[in-house]
């Protein structure tokens, strides 16, 4: 698999024993994958058609911490707004697999409605956009 090019590399570069689970995120059986203190969750949201039902299955395999980044968007004078924006034909970068992008409100309230905590920005806010769109990078905690 393409996507796990840099995964296979530090598995086999470290030797790990870490087990992989290749599967669809929203159907496996997460009490058989178990739960983990630290959860990366790194260009997954914006592929999935259910952002909040995804969150929620993050928050059950996460004990302590989950950092997630994401497609995003960024509207100057909106930041109190909570404001998603849906792309249904591939309007973003022409990847029909893509769905949607979050504002930073829009995505610390949905976490929070998922059963983080808190969440944290990593990085600059507002982030460098080209145009309005952007990627951000949180850490939600429990």
């Amino acid at each position: 698999m393409p996507g796990k090019r840099g995964f296979d590399a530090v598995h086999r570069i470290r030797n790990s024993k870490v087990e992989q689970i290749v599967a669809d995120f929203m159907k496996v059986d997460l009490v058989e994958v178990g739960q983990f203190d630290i959860v990366f969750f790194l260009g997954v949201l914006y592929h999935l058609t259910e952002p909040l039902q995804a969150l929620r299955r993050l928050s059950l395999l996460t004990r302590e911490l989950a950092v997630i980044e994401t497609a995003a968007i960024y509207i100057p004078d909106h930041d109190r707004d909570s404001l998603i924006e849906f792309y249904g034909k591939g309007e973003l970068l022409g990847d029909i697999s893509n769905w949607f992008a979050p504002n930073l409100r829009a995505l610390t309230l949905m976490c929070q409605a998922a059963g983080f905590e808190q969440v944290r920005v990593l990085g600059p806010h507002p982030p460098s956009c080209d145009g309005h769109r952007c990627r951000i990078t949180i850490h939600a905690t429990k």
